[in-house]
């Protein structure tokens, strides 16, 4: 149930993605449409592995009768507690205290499936 949850976002992020990239268009208009819907991948796309870790957590709360939210809450917040809360800029330096959004994305999704998941049913039980 989860995922059919998160497919709407997905496609609204796929379609901006094609319409930003579409061959026929020139360079002005695509940067015209970047300024419009560039923020939409980002919006969508980059940050899909919030909406699975609480989406898991709250529809296997759900499966076992606990409140879904709390289930969805719990599991988000270890995902969270698994996230590196560092990150190097483009320098080289160390920043603290940041959260890459790469890892709100495709390369966070196996760790927050697995956080879920464990968070998720240590919670129900």
């Amino acid at each position: 149930e989860e995922c059919i949850g998160d497919s709407h976002l997905a496609m609204f992020g796929s379609i901006v993605v094609v319409i930003n990239n579409l061959p026929f268009f020139g360079e002005a208009t695509k940067g015209t449409l970047s300024n419009l819907f560039g923020n939409g991948k980002n919006a969508t796309m980059s940050i899909m592995s919030v909406f699975v870790t609480f989406g898991i957590g709250y529809y296997l709360s759900k499966s076992y009768d606990v409140e879904g939210i709390f289930g969805g809450a719990v599991s988000f917040a270890s995902f969270l507690i698994l996230t590196p809360f560092a990150m190097k800029t483009a320098g080289g330096e160390d920043v603290t205290g940041v959260l890459s959004l790469d890892r709100l994305g495709a390369k966070g999704m196996f760790i927050g499936m697995i956080a879920a998941f464990l968070a998720g049913e240590i919670y129900c039980r």
